[in-house]
């Protein structure tokens, strides 16, 4: 989905108002309403993306910008008239579990959005018919049937559109064929999700038709649906239903693939000549049989799901303007990280690494060249005293060469090293001036006694550091610390 602030030029409806006297002692309030409302967009959608991914980091992606907005609008009565004045605020709307609530609250964005030129919109439903009972199911059918119907009727205004249907028939064939070439002229990013019947797939296929014709499309999403082989084929895989042929891959620039098969991702990516980023879910590789290929657009790699065609796609890329690398669990062949920083020679800026690493491999892996660039770092290894005493930059005048020196981000998700040896890694690296070390987050894996570790650390908080602090014993969250048994 796209996430932005306003546009420069968005519309404020008129009247404009102003704060009551009791408000205006408040500087916020001393704003142009322009400016005011780039704050409350910013708010609603953050530009930043969370530093780490949810497989690597644990943090949920940012869902619920329409309680935002209503809280925002329910400060006070100023900020509810600035709220009301400009449409491009209500112009988001996120639904999980579709209900009676949901449907009211489309209504209400609909009406306040008024003349916004674009709406960015997600669905996901909950319920499958196989898990749930079935009058779950079906009133989740139900509305999800009357938010589509109001979501299609204001298809001229989609900037993005995200369907996750679980249910078979969620989804009326006559309601995609009200779709038109003109309607998707401003539609940048599209994923769909739906369930994997016969009917479905065809009803997908053809909102991915339509779709295609957008002239700004770059940002395509889907999930290849898996249909079980007979019982007599020897083999472990499913059969793969084919991607949406009629998509133009040569201008996109995201994709977000799952259930991948690699030998089918190799075969179509030279197509996109401008992709820059990818996110995949890989589920195995047939073919071995193919060549290595050169990608310079891509900038972005998130790869997870089976361990071997993980193995499989890096050691068949090249990716020499490479800045963000982030690998999911693998338990074999993990050198092919390195073998492809290695053969990429980019200057990586972000690294996640998985836990399955050994330590002497992530002791080599630092000593990379592209390593040098790397800003932001997540390690699910283990981290030990030697790891630590490795991360530790050399006092001045020494002449030992220094693992990561540009190092500002880095999160530890298993810790277990004695007392003091984190917080002199940190010491080494923390400036003041905000040119060194910003960031760190640790998870203690196990009990210990890291007294000294936790007390010079929320020192270091006090002068500027921020961190998060998860273990045994104490709990840091930026600015206050808790210490419980």
């Amino acid at each position: 989905m796209i996430h932005r602030p306003l546009d420069s030029n968005f519309c404020v409806r008129s009247p404009t108002p102003s704060p009551p006297e009791c408000h205006q002692q408040f500087p916020i309030n001393e704003l142009p309403i322009e400016l005011l409302g780039e704050i409350f967009a910013h708010a609603i959608c953050p530009e930043d993306e969370p530093r780490f991914t949810t497989y690597e980091r644990g943090v949920k992606e940012y869902n619920f910008r329409e309680q935002t907005i209503l809280s925002i609008s329910h400060t006070c009565n100023y900020w509810r008239d600035v709220a009301l004045l400009i449409p491009e605020l209500w112009s988001h709307l996120h639904i999980v579990g579709p209900n009676e609530g949901c449907l009211r609250l489309v209504r209400l964005f609909l009406q306040r959005s008024g003349n916004a030129p674009t709406l960015d919109l997600r669905l996901h439903q909950i319920f499958r018919a196989d898990t749930w009972p079935d009058e779950f199911v079906k009133r989740e059918v139900h509305f999800t049937k009357q938010i589509l119907a109001l979501w299609f009727a204001h298809a001229r205004r989609w900037r993005s559109i995200d369907l996750h249907l679980l249910v078979d028939g969620s989804l009326d064939f006559d309601l995609v064929q009200t779709l038109t070439p003109a309607s998707m002229r401003h539609v940048e990013a599209a994923r769909l999700q739906f369930s994997w019947f016969t009917y479905e797939n065809a009803l997908q296929d053809a909102m991915w038709n339509i779709i295609a014709t957008s002239p700004v499309l770059t940002e395509a999403r889907w999930k290849y649906r898996s249909i079980p082989y007979p019982p007599s084929f020897p083999g472990p895989y499913n059969l793969i239903t084919p991607r949406p042929l009629s998509l133009p891959y040569a201008r996109l620039a995201k994709l977000q693939l799952r259930n991948v098969m690699v030998d089918d991702f190799l075969a179509f990516l030279p197509q996109c000549t401008r992709v820059q980023w990818i996110d995949l879910a890989i589920v195995g590789v047939i073919d071995y049989s193919m060549n290595k290929l050169t990608v310079p657009t891509l900038q972005t790699v998130c790869v997870h799901g089976a361990s071997y065609g993980i193995s499989v796609l890096l050691d068949h890329l090249i990716t020499p303007n490479l800045k963000r690398l982030e690998v999911g669990p693998m338990d074999v062949n993990s050198s092919c990280i390195s073998r492809l920083l290695i053969r990429s020679q980019c200057s990586l800026e972000h690294l996640a690494l998985p836990e399955d690493l050994s330590e002497e491999t992530l002791l080599s892996m630092f000593q990379l060249p592209c390593m040098a660039s790397v800003k932001r770092l997540a390690v699910g290894y283990r981290i030990t005293q030697k790891l630590l005493l490795a991360l530790t930059l050399p006092d001045e005048g020494q002449a030992a060469k220094p693992v990561l020196p540009l190092l500002q981000d880095i999160l530890i998700r298993r810790f277990s090293a004695p007392d003091g040896v984190l917080l002199a890694m940190v010491q080494s690296r923390f400036r003041e001036d905000g040119s060194g070390l910003k960031v760190l987050d640790v998870r203690v894996d196990e009990a210990g006694n890291n007294f000294a570790d936790v007390e010079g650390l929320f020192g270091l908080v006090l002068r500027g550091l921020t961190m998060y602090w998860l273990g045994q014993g104490h709990t840091i969250f930026n600015d206050r610390i808790e210490v419980f048994d």
